[in-house]
């Protein structure tokens, strides 16, 4: 019984060691986005009241944002940039579409 004893003490250790080795990977991998796809439309449409009409992912000087091309319920199309990293709208929502 000593033997299995000590063959589940350093299975334990092994996986213990594991762990604190994957939380540390984990620590040091990069921010992921925060805001996906989704976020930045449901944002667009709350700002908006419209209908999400297209919506692409744009870099710029090493910055992403989210680009969302929107049609009011007016029927003027608007486009909203959100910044990926924060999730927030990065241009005034009433600023006319580029056509």
């Amino acid at each position: 019984m000593r033997i299995f004893s000590d063959k589940l003490s350093a299975i334990r250790v092994r996986h213990a060691s594991m762990i604190a080795l994957l939380a540390c990977a984990l620590c040091t991998l990069p921010a992921m986005a925060k805001a996906t796809a989704d976020d930045a439309a449901q944002t667009a449409k709350k700002i908006t009241g419209g209908r999400v009409m297209t919506i692409e992912r744009v870099t710029e000087k090493d910055h992403d944002w989210w680009r969302v091309k929107v049609m009011t319920s007016k029927g003027q199309v608007r486009i909203i940039l959100i910044d990926v990293e924060t999730g927030k709208p990065v241009q005034e929502p009433h600023a006319p579409a580029d056509h």
